[in-house]
């Protein structure tokens, strides 16, 4: 029996997706009564024919302090887990955890788990001190324990391998594609018409679906909107989705600086059944990002036939290939020439979609669950 760790909730941002594609995969595609999964209560119930609901995984001082001695002597003083009864998972012979956390070696298991990027070693400005810290030792530990990593990108596995001395043979690289609701999305004219009107959206717009984290970098696209604004005369729509991190308020400051409020539209809260309508209304994803281990909407917008133009961050020429349009972005004069260009060339955006569909092609539910368990039977066989 395999354990399912998707202790994760939407504040989670991207990683909250990733867990729910995997689950999704492996419910679809894998032995399905071979999971359990460990939910929280904001995560999709009904994936596996098993199921616990976790609804507080929180540790109190004392229970810390055993994991701290254990990992750093291996002395094992009582249920590390603390708040998840042994009697639960007495049956696992293997957990996964798509979030990075020192949790699965506390539970005297074998485990796989994701590290998703090491930002804080670019970054390290958008993280405080205790941040870096932690991350630093949550890390290392976990690559440590772990029989296997898994990560999302050639660009992260390098930096496991460097940052974190991890032989390559312990790192696979998996994308994860994009979730059921788009896989599995059959945009109608008469729900695009429907979206349409119930957001106002402008007839033309850039979509940028993204949290407000600093590295997100929504204040130098602003400010490339505003120098195109300046310099042509063309105002380009741009509709942001994404929850309100405590970057919001210095983006809408932004937008009311450059005098953008009628151009610039933050939709709030979107149900997923809209969001294949909003890539597929839209002229084009702008993919704006300073970091990025791996862009979900790039697989989305990809997956959708929608054209785009990013920034040339970490992973995302591999994501898009060669013949992707690119610009620096610390650049904003770069990124506002890249964006000019794709916004006024039809047959450039055409291009990029076609190029696009092609490179996700292979990116199958069916073809992740199969290399995931790929990597899960080889644990268990170690």
């Amino acid at each position: 029996m395999i354990g399912l760790l998707a202790l994760v909730t939407k504040n989670n941002g991207g990683i909250f997706q990733y867990a729910i594609s995997m689950a999704q995969a492996l419910s679809l595609h894998g032995e399905k009564s071979n999971y359990r999964v460990f939910r929280t209560p904001e995560f999709p119930s009904g994936l596996m024919d098993q199921e616990k609901e976790v609804p507080d995984f929180t540790v109190n001082v004392a229970v810390k302090a055993l994991r701290y001695v254990y990992l750093h002597t291996g002395i094992r003083l009582g249920n590390l887990a603390g708040f998840l009864p042994s009697e639960s998972y007495k049956d696992i012979d293997l957990f996964v955890s798509p979030m990075t956390t020192c949790l699965p070696a506390y539970l005297d298991r074998p485990y796989v788990v994701t590290i998703h990027d090491l930002q804080h070693k670019y970054y390290p400005q958008f993280f405080s001190l205790r941040e870096r810290l932690k991350r630093d030792y949550l890390y290392k530990n976990t690559a440590q324990k772990a029989r296997a990593i898994l990560c999302e990108s050639q660009f992260v596995k390098r930096d496991i391998c460097a940052y974190l001395n991890v032989p390559e043979e312990k790192v696979a690289v998996i994308p994860s594609p994009p979730p059921v609701s788009i896989i599995h999305s059959d945009v109608t004219e008469d729900q695009m018409k429907q979206t349409k009107l119930r957001y106002q959206l402008p007839t033309r717009y850039l979509f940028y679906p993204a949290q407000f984290w600093p590295h997100k970098n929504h204040i130098r696209l602003i400010q490339a909107l505003y120098l195109i604004k300046q310099n042509t005369g063309t105002d380009i729509p741009l509709i942001l989705i994404g929850s309100k991190q405590n970057y919001f308020s210095q983006v809408e400051t932004e937008i009311q600086k450059a005098g953008l409020g009628k151009q610039i539209r933050y939709l709030g809260y979107v149900p997923d059944s809209d969001i294949p309508c909003l890539y597929t209304l839209s002229t084009g994803l702008v993919m704006p990002t300073l970091f990025e281990s791996v862009s979900m909407p790039i697989w989305e917008a990809m997956h959708l036939g929608v054209p785009i133009v990013s920034s040339t961050a970490c992973s995302l020429p591999e994501q898009l290939g060669e013949e992707g349009l690119y610009f620096d972005p610390l650049n904003v004069d770069d990124m506002a020439e890249k964006i000019s260009l794709f916004w006024t060339s039809e047959a450039l955006r055409t291009e990029l979609a076609l190029i696009s569909k092609e490179r996700i092609a292979t990116m199958t539910l069916e073809n992740y669950a199969r290399k995931l368990e790929h990597i899960f039977q080889k644990v268990l066989c170690f």
